[in-house]
């Protein structure tokens, strides 16, 4: 299931999309990720595209950290979660 989502990920990318869009409730796709839980695209964001993580502030007025804690019973997330680097 991960690397159909990591092919899946490439092939939106090689079209040109683009991994740090906000949409119209001010969420980027990471934060979409984390919200639905979905561990292989917070992977693929996160280790294959590079996408930094940021203070941004959806309209609902949640960061990321916020959407990873509401899903702090996933491990998956967890893991990639204390694998990041720390944040300046």
């Amino acid at each position: 299931l991960r690397s159909t989502y990591f092919r899946l990920g490439e092939i939106l990318l090689r079209h040109g999309c683009n991994p740090v869009q906000i949409d119209n409730r001010a969420q980027t796709p990471l934060m979409l990720a984390l919200e639905t839980g979905n561990s292989f695209v917070v992977d693929f964001l996160v280790n294959q595209c590079k996408v930094e993580l940021t203070l941004d502030v959806s309209r609902d007025g949640r960061t990321l950290l916020h959407y990873f804690a509401m899903n702090s019973e996933n491990s998956a997330l967890v893991d990639i979660l204390l694998k990041l680097s720390s944040i300046d």
